[in-house]
């Protein structure tokens, strides 16, 4: 994977980030955790981070919604995706709890990555990152 470039964004393009209830950030390293205005070189290493970041603090990661633009050959082309812990939301069950033969698996989880294209430096850089889990 290639190296994490932070000062991809001048710092008007920075989102603040609520460090309240986040996870246990102790076993890894500070390059390890994801901030607003993270660079990568592909939607791909984006996703790869924050995925290797979720495994490492204990939580899984489903692609929540991808954006695309068609060039001019109509083929669509992403310019950003919302990257969720799985256990976001909060899904109502019709059966009552004794008749119940699954857990209701969602958790009102927070934590997610929006990843964007930057045109300007052809890059993929996170937007917002939101690390309450």
């Amino acid at each position: 994977m290639n190296s994490v470039n932070l000062d991809c964004l001048t710092p008007v393009d920075h989102l603040s980030e609520d460090h309240e209830q986040m996870p246990d950030h102790s076993h890894i390293s500070e390059d390890e955790i994801p901030r607003t205005g993270m660079c990568f070189d592909s939607l791909e290493e984006a996703h790869d981070f924050y995925k290797n970041y979720a495994e490492k603090v204990g939580f899984v990661i489903k692609i929540r919604n991808t954006n695309h633009v068609k060039n001019a050959k109509g083929e669509k082309i992403p310019i950003n995706q919302s990257i969720h812990c799985n256990r976001e939301g909060n899904r109502m069950s019709r059966a009552k709890a004794p008749r119940r033969s699954k857990k209701i698996t969602t958790a009102m989880c927070n934590a997610r990555v929006y990843v964007k294209f930057n045109k300007d430096n052809t890059k993929w850089f996170y937007s917002i990152v939101e690390g309450k889990h």
